[in-house]
């Protein structure tokens, strides 16, 4: 197969963060009448959350949020000239080089967050004001409405609101600000959400106190946002620290009102297509810029310059304030008086991709705009494994997964390496992209060298992540859909630790469920994925798993004595230990992952006609094959722990 060079011009690329649209019930604005206060400094707790992430996943995130800042800027420009049929038939056309779930999924959610945009500016043309009613209350002299869509419990959405709160008490004359909630109601007077019953129970208590305490709701959550994990007791300390009624905060979230809150809100977040956290709009319009409160500031203070405490706002804090069609900008003297922006034209960055033409989903075109919108102006060559220069790539290399992206020395000329350096490993003449990162955007990436299984479907996932909660619970209709037709096989994700323990992202009580899971596996093949189920539902309730698996067990079938001894004794340990050893030479390390025929990988909590329809990509002969399974899922199938 000959070489094919694309020659990509450069193009301008503004990094921002992924936001869409939100409104939220008020009977009263919880920003009406707070306190002016300066900034206060609070501290996020994400940062220990991703430091027990694996570094992948860290570039996952960077790209993800790269790729959909990309679709709010270079090739889209917002303005009153714009004919918005043709702007979303280019937003359509983007969409259709998508070929993974996770890029669909994201473009997607972009092009919905895009068309609520180009709906709202339109509206704005045609009305009398330049202003979206979101309450009952005249806020008219207020020229910034700020509406944040987030559960309780997100890390990130934590991190907005604790750097949104600190400029909104700056800026509280010209800033009108809603948080609203995103979680599912179940139809039986419950609601569920990602991180559980203690997230529901935490968004009930803040509709309840936005509704009845407006005064203290920002310092109410801000206090709270330094302990959220452990909201289910932190709350009362800061209510009490605020001059909240805990009984009739009781009294509201575990009452038909709170639910009619909570009800009312979600609503308000459904029909927005936020399913994101945080998801952010400024003016009804996406949010683009950073969730620190510096970047909150300049953005409501370019809605209101005439704010007096916009006057020390300086022109740049970073490189995302600075942008400009075509080329790279860089903020110099950040966040002073002289601070400006210098703009420069990036260089060439050439790229060479080794990829084999037999692999039907190893298309690289999604994965390639992602690129050209990071480096702006890049030169892609393709190199087939079935060439000589592929062979001896592959010989060289010595690859663990194809497609794989190699970076000549003219990407350390690019702004963007210091940034992503971290993700490249150097091979000879070439800087290699991690193949955890590429994967995540080809739809099922090949694993080299590694013997065809037919029929074969593995699932690796850890007991407490969410969405492989999600994805464990969607493969139940695929198997009973293809029963002997399929060999299916779960294994876990964890650390090691050499010293006879184990650590894994959610913490011990993980370990312990990922071992006591192990055992089940090994001694009731029948019913472990029964006892998998059950777990899973009281996981998704918020319950300890570690007091409610015999309970389980018993239900399913399962000798509680002989998975006690299994999991108190060597043996748990061993079998969690073979599976970790599985996963590191696969190189799998997000939950959940799938791996087809022990050669092709597809990721993401993916609803069950979604798995079936990967699985007989390279099984097309499997009965079962052309049954039609659910399309939905309770969860963002993008998502990964």
């Amino acid at each position: 197969m000959a070489e094919k060079k694309v020659k990509k011009p450069a193009r301008h690329i503004k990094t921002v963060t992924k936001t869409q649209k939100n409104t939220v019930p008020k009977k009263k604005n919880m920003t009406e009448t707070a306190q002016k206060k300066e900034p206060l400094t609070t501290k996020s707790d994400r940062n220990s959350l991703q430091k027990d992430k694996n570094t992948w996943m860290l570039s996952t995130a960077v790209l993800a949020i790269l790729l959909i800042a990309s679709m709010f800027t270079g090739g889209f420009n917002f303005n009153k000239s714009n004919d918005y049929d043709t702007t979303i038939d280019r937003i359509d056309t983007l969409l259709s080089s998508a070929t993974t779930s996770e890029a669909k999924t994201a473009l997607t959610t972009a092009k919905e967050e895009l068309t609520t945009a180009l709906v709202a500016e339109k509206k704005m043309i045609t009305s009398p004001k330049n202003t979206v009613k979101t309450n009952n209350i005249d806020d008219s002299d207020k020229p910034v409405t700020l509406d944040m869509y987030v559960m309780s419990q997100c890390p990130y959405g934590v991190q907005a609101e604790d750097g949104a709160i600190p400029a909104v008490k700056r800026l509280i004359d010209s800033v009108d600000y809603n948080i609203y909630f995103i979680a599912n109601e179940n139809g039986d007077g419950t609601f569920s959400s990602l991180h559980g019953q203690p997230e529901v129970d935490e968004n009930l208590r803040q509709v309840c106190i936005i509704d009845k305490y407006p005064d203290q709701a920002l310092d109410y959550i801000t206090c709270l946002n330094k302990n959220y994990r452990n909201a289910e007791t932190a709350w009362k300390t800061c209510a009490t620290a605020n001059n909240i009624d805990i009984n009739a905060i009781n009294t509201c979230q575990t009452g038909d009102e709170g639910k009619a809150l909570l009800s009312e809100s979600t609503k308000k977040s459904k029909s927005v297509g936020a399913s994101g956290s945080p998801t952010i709009y400024i003016n009804d319009k996406p949010y683009q810029q950073g969730r620190d409160t510096q970047s909150f500031t300049r953005a409501i203070c370019q809605l209101a310059p005439e704010n007096p405490a916009c006057d020390s706002i300086p022109t740049c804090s970073s490189d995302a304030d600075c942008t400009k069609t075509g080329f790279v900008g860089k903020c110099i003297d950040a966040n002073t008086e002289t601070a400006k922006c210098e703009y420069t034209q990036p260089p060439v960055v050439n790229i060479k991709v080794l990829n084999d033409e037999t692999c039907d989903g190893c298309d690289t075109a999604t994965f390639n705009s992602i690129n050209e919108q990071i480096f702006i102006n890049i030169e892609i060559t393709t190199v087939d494994v079935s060439t000589t220069e592929g062979k001896a790539l592959l010989a060289e290399l010595n690859p663990q997964v194809i497609p794989v992206y190699l970076f000549d020395e003219t990407v350390l000329e690019s702004s963007e390496y210091p940034r992503l350096a971290q993700f490249f490993t150097k091979k000879g003449d070439y800087y290699m992209l991690s193949s955890e990162i590429v994967s995540q955007y080809i739809s099922s990436p090949k694993l080299v060298g590694r013997d065809t299984i037919t029929n074969k479907l593995d699932l690796f996932v850890m007991s407490e992540c969410p969405y492989g909660v999600q994805a464990e619970n969607n493969m139940k209709e695929v198997i009973d859909t293809f029963g002997n037709n399929m060999n299916f096989s779960i294994h876990f994700i964890a650390t090691d630790n050499g010293d006879g323990t184990f650590s894994s992202l959610h913490g011990q009580k993980e370990v312990d469920e990922n071992i006591r899971q192990v055992c089940a596996i090994k001694y009731a093949e029948d019913t472990y994925f029964d006892y998998i189920l059950c777990q899973n539902k009281n996981y998704e309730a918020g319950q300890d798993l570690g007091t409610t698996w015999k309970t389980c067990a018993t239900e399913t079938s399962i000798d509680v004595e002989t998975i006690d001894t299994c999991f108190t004794g060597d043996e748990g340990k061993e079998l969690l230990r073979a599976n970790i050893a599985l996963t590191n030479e696969l190189g799998i390390g997000s939950s959940p992952t799938f791996l087809v025929n022990n050669q092709v990988k597809f990721g993401g909590a993916l609803p069950a006609d979604e798995i079936k329809t990967n699985f007989c990509a390279v099984n097309k002969d499997s009965e079962g094959c052309e049954t039609t399974l659910s399309t939905n899922t309770n969860i963002a199938p993008s998502g990964a722990c």
